[in-house]
């Protein structure tokens, strides 16, 4: 008989908990707010209780790219835009046409230095 009586408060305390914590899952579910008990989800000790979020940071920058990289490629690859892509690509072009110019200049000068 002394089994019966011990298992009858372990019962009833199981009883009473899960009605109480269903009660406090409907409730909660009425306000539409889940049941929470910290306002986010970090314990902090010694420091602010709820850090506020860490904006994410940008995959290119100047340091993982390299400092001489172009302005114009840093933004292409930081904001992968249409916009973005024809700007690069009109500074490329202009770039590539400028240096076949001054390869040209110097062909010129190397084949007057060859003649005199």
């Amino acid at each position: 008989m002394s089994g019966t009586t011990t298992r009858r408060p372990t019962l009833g305390a199981l009883w009473l908990s899960t009605t109480l914590l269903c009660g406090l899952g409907v409730a909660s579910s009425q306000e539409s707010d889940p049941l929470r008990f910290f306002v986010c989800g970090e314990v902090r000790f010694f420091a602010q209780a709820c850090a506020p979020p860490a904006a994410p940071e940008p995959l290119f920058t100047p340091e993982t790219v390299g400092p001489e990289t172009p302005p114009l490629l840093l933004r292409l690859l930081q904001e992968p835009t249409v916009d973005n892509a024809r700007a690069f690509a009109a500074w490329q072009q202009a770039r590539q046409a400028r240096m076949s110019e001054v390869q040209g200049l110097l062909r010129a000068l190397s084949r007057q230095g060859q003649h005199p």
